[in-house]
């Protein structure tokens, strides 16, 4: 089958991510109504959670990605459509207009990965140009799934704070439980869980004091690392737990814009 529609003039998946962030909700964008407004539904989280199974699944078949597959998702298609890329990537990404600010989600065929790992970014803007480094080093170590959080940390004007941890701010994706993009990440964990591909991380040291690598605040951290789905709000993920599973990466500038340097530490790790 080969590749068409909305992407086709762009080279890469990062080409992709820099054109979907123009849609993405930049710093004191939205109000909190609007930020409200935006969060997904229980029957949109349902359907994506089976949306996203459906295509992990096939992605070893002809039909991978086809866009009669979201015939089935009446809730999803007012907001959301798929987008095979490159014949190697499946993208999940919102309809130009709708303005949910979810983010999206890349899943590969399973002959274009070659290390079933996971990559995702929470702090669109905020922690810099991780979103575009991302999407990058995603496709360049032959990855199999990531997924891109739509909002900065810091979108909603009046500086509102969310309920589930409530020093951090209401867009703030990897500490509310709220939005999608924590959907679109547990979903994902549960689909390689299940069919026994699960790497997220490789197995790494327990934090220590100066280095936390293990993410143990951010809540699909937590979730990942063996704290129920209820409790991560509220409930730290063991550091003495085995395996830590989730990696958690703050960077440098030099450092986060070296996507050549990243790319040659996972593909020597993984």
């Amino acid at each position: 089958m080969k590749s068409m529609g909305l992407f086709d003039d762009f080279s890469t998946v990062q080409k992709v991510n820099a054109y979907l962030e123009q849609f993405f909700a930049s710093e004191n964008s939205i109000t909190e109504a609007e930020w409200y407004e935006s969060l997904p539904t229980d029957n949109e989280r349902m359907e994506m959670i089976k949306l996203l199974k459906s295509l992990y699944k096939s992605s070893d078949n002809d039909d991978f990605c086809h866009p009669s597959v979201m015939d089935d998702y009446s809730n999803l298609t007012k907001s959301c459509t798929i987008t095979l890329f490159k014949d190697t990537y499946c993208i999940v990404h919102e309809r130009n207009t709708s303005r949910r600010y979810w983010g999206y989600v890349v899943i590969a065929r399973n002959n274009g990965t070659k290390r079933n790992l996971h990559h995702s970014a929470s702090h669109f803007q905020s922690d810099g140009d991780v979103c575009n480094e991302s999407a990058a080093i995603f496709e360049r170590t032959n990855s199999k799934t990531l997924v891109i959080n739509g909002a900065n940390r810091y979108a909603v004007k009046s500086g509102a704070k969310n309920q589930c941890q409530n020093k951090t701010f209401l867009a703030d994706a990897a500490h509310n439980t709220e939005t999608m993009y924590q959907t679109f990440n547990q979903a994902i964990y549960q689909l390689k869980k299940h069919f026994n591909t699960i790497s997220f991380g490789a197995e790494i040291p327990h934090a220590e004091s100066h280095c936390n690598l293990s993410g143990t605040t951010n809540v699909f951290g937590r979730y990942v690392n063996g704290v129920p789905e209820a409790n991560v709000c509220y409930q730290s993920a063991n550091k003495t737990q085995e395996p830590a599973m989730f990696v958690h990466i703050e960077q440098k500038r030099r450092v986060r814009d070296d996507w050549n340097l990243w790319t040659q530490i996972i593909t020597e790790i993984f």
